[in-house]
């Protein structure tokens, strides 16, 4: 009987907890990243949403230069377009193997945080369930 109640509301609480999550194939126009739920910043929305046009104007001033007018040698260097991307978004230090843990709680709620910023969401009753299994005594951050 017991194991019932508790697996019952175990079930709740992840469900709890899945209804919670933001869906990042919403209306919302803010891009997130499916690996880490990153929220994209302005810059790198601005650079996702355009990299296809740019590299088309890229193509354009290559063939142009190397190959109509041949102002520039065929095989003279590339520039890099140099667009943001999710990939520089976060920067992770190397830590001490017994922190390793507790540095991805952290960077995933720092994660957590700033999509329910971008989303309005109330980070108080999502998190209830998820971390009450926590001890206060675990929670340190480094």
């Amino acid at each position: 009987m017991f194991r019932a109640v508790k697996d019952s509301k175990d079930v709740q609480s992840l469900l709890d907890v899945l209804t919670s999550l933001v869906n990042p194939f919403g209306d919302d126009s803010t891009l997130l990243s499916l690996s880490s739920g990153a929220v994209a910043d302005q810059q790198t929305t601005t650079d996702l949403l355009t990299a296809k046009e740019i590299g088309e104007n890229r193509l354009d001033g290559f063939v142009k230069e190397r190959l109509i007018d041949k102002s520039v040698d065929f095989f003279a260097a590339i520039k890099t377009a140099k667009l943001k991307t999710f990939a520089g978004t976060s920067k992770r230090k190397t830590a001490k193997p017994e922190y390793q843990v507790i540095k991805s709680d952290r960077s995933l709620f720092i994660q957590l945080l700033m999509v329910a910023k971008e989303r309005d969401l109330d980070l108080k009753k999502s998190c209830h369930t998820a971390f009450r299994q926590f001890q206060a005594a675990s929670l340190v951050l480094i």
